[in-house]
């Protein structure tokens, strides 16, 4: 299935509004997303597991995106940037976000936004070998 350059082009800006806004009144900080996390509540820790999916599927498909225009153009693709292994479900991947703030408190203790305590999440436990 081949997606139109304009519905990625949507999709993208789509993704860098809700998912790295620097307005404090649409962006949640990495304690209100652990929090989320450990709820028992299968309102909140869906909402954690969506977020969590939602910025790493939003990053993918904007590589994706820069990979076809960079073919187009005749450049060389670049590699995803992040290596999850096949078949890592999101609730084991919030599982490890939590894992990963009982490592660095700093992102809930500095009031860090949430966005960008996933996105070292991510670099952190599931960057490539080089």
């Amino acid at each position: 299935m081949k997606i139109s350059r304009k519905i990625l082009s949507y999709a993208k800006y789509a993704c860098m509004f809700l998912c790295i806004s620097t307005k404090p009144s649409l962006a949640i900080s990495t304690e209100m997303l652990a929090e989320a996390c450990k709820s028992k509540n299968t309102h909140n820790a869906g909402f954690c597991i969506g977020y969590i999916g939602g910025i790493y599927e939003g990053i993918l498909l904007n590589a994706d995106y820069e990979n076809q225009l960079r073919s187009v153009k005749g450049k060389s693709i670049k590699p995803p940037p992040w290596c999850v292994p096949e078949g890592t479900q999101y609730t084991e991947m919030s599982s490890e976000y939590l894992k990963f703030l009982d490592t660095y408190p700093n992102f809930i203790d500095n009031s860090v936004y949430a966005e960008i305590s996933v996105y070292a999440f991510f670099s952190d436990v599931y960057g490539c070998q080089k």
